[in-house]
Formats: structure tokens, C-alpha cells, sequence
């Protein structure tokens, strides 16, 4: 009996055996192998590598890009000078057409107020010479001599008012043809003044000399 133990110990050892080779097995199943990293690796870097390559043909472009603005800036600016010069020149240029205009348009201002102050004179004037002419109507006496002849007419005296309209001077310029009707022209000065005063830029040195007609008519006679 003490004979047989050994050999049954020996035939017992290889079942130990099994489970190492079992382990060795499962470890090298589990541990991962250079064939199944190579490829992921190997994407890695050709990623890796594509994306260098697309930012170094981005990059050209914009550096090109920046470069034709650069360009076109310069280009401009020796063809039309810096931005503003240009609206500058275009400002002054107006600035001294409108001032030629200016210029050559206030003489004929001048002229039209100069004209249009004289056309107010001369309506002032014309306005005063028949307010006179009106007032002398409303003080003439038809004389009856010159009424039974069945005379008429017009008799011209030239007369100094001053600035009152107080007769200073007056004497007969043209004769109505009888004798009556121009001492009556002369009659009615003397009766009817005052007469109106005369505008103040009509008179010189303080007194008007102006020739006033008095019309005598056998119409209005009586």
C-alpha cells in the first residue's frame, strides 16, 4: 500500500495542469493584440493628418484674401486719394459755385429792389399829384364868362409847395386859351391851400416844385 501512493500522486498532477493553460488562454483573449490596435492607431493619425492638411489650405486662402484687400486699398487710394478727399474736393467745389452764383445773382437783386422801390415812389407820387388835382377840383369856380362863351380847357401852372403844402411860388406855365380860366387856375391855388403835403422824398430842401394841370370842363360847370 505504501508502494501505490506515489504513482497515484503522479497521475494526479496533470488535471492541475489544465486550469493554467485555461488562464494563459483567457489572458491572451483578454490582453489586446498589436493586429487590433494597429488600425485604430493608424486612423488616428490619418485623421490626425487630414486635419492639418485642410487647416493648411484654409490658411492660403485667407492670407490670399487679406492680400487682395490690402491691394485694393492701396489701388484706391493712388487712383482717387483717401477715403473723404474726394467728398472734401466735391464740398469745396460747391461751396465756391454756390458763392459765383451768390455773386452774380446779388447785383440783379440789387437791381429788382432798386426797381421795385422806384415803382413805389412813383405810386406814391402819382397817388399825391391826384389827391391835389382832386382837392383843387373841390375849390375851382367855374367862371361866367367862360360859361356864357361856352369856353373850356386846361391851364398849366407850375407851383412851389413846401413840406406843409402851403403854396410858396406859382405862375402859369400854358395858357387854356381864356383869359378867365387861367386867372382862375391861378385863383384856386391861393383858395384851396393847403394842399395835401407832398411826400417827404420829393422834397428838396424843405419845398417841391411840381406843374399841375387844372381842367375846366362846361360839363361840370355851375
Amino acid at each position: 500500500m505504501g508502494v501505490d501512493q506515489p504513482a497515484c500522486r503522479g497521475e494526479a498532477e496533470p488535471p492541475s495542469a489544465l486550469p493554467a493553460v485555461v488562464q494563459l488562454v483567457a489572458l491572451q483573449a483578454r490582453a489586446p493584440t498589436p493586429e487590433t490596435d494597429q488600425p485604430v492607431a493608424q486612423q488616428r493619425q490619418m485623421a490626425s493628418a487630414a486635419s492639418r492638411a485642410r487647416a493648411g489650405e484654409r490658411a492660403p486662402v485667407k492670407l490670399a484674401r487679406n492680400d487682395e484687400a490690402r491691394q485694393s486699398v492701396a489701388l484706391q487710394a493712388r487712383r482717387g486719394g483717401a477715403p473723404g478727399e474726394a467728398d472734401a474736393d466735391s464740398a469745396s467745389r460747391a461751396a465756391r459755385s454756390a458763392e459765383s452764383a451768390s455773386s452774380a445773382k446779388a447785383p440783379q437783386r440789387a437791381d429788382d429792389t432798386a426797381a421795385a422801390q422806384n415803382s413805389d415812389g412813383n405810386a406814391r407820387n402819382a397817388d399825391w399829384e391826384g389827391r391835389v388835382l382832386g382837392h383843387l377840383a373841390g375849390h375851382k369856380r367855374y367862371p361866367e364868362d367862360a360859361i356864357s362863351r361856352r369856353r373850356g380847357g386846361v391851364a398849366k401852372v407850375d407851383v412851389t409847395l413846401d413840406a406843409g403844402g402851403w403854396v410858396k411860388s406859382a405862375s402859369l406855365e400854358a395858357g387854356s386859351g381864356t383869359l378867365s380860366l387861367d386867372r382862375e387856375a391861378l385863383a384856386v391855388l391861393r383858395r384851396a391851400q393847403p394842399l395835401p403835403a407832398p411826400p417827404q422824398e420829393r422834397l428838396n430842401r424843405g419845398q417841391i416844385r411840381i406843374v399841375l394841370p387844372i381842367h375846366f370842363d362846361l360839363n361840370q360847370a355851375g
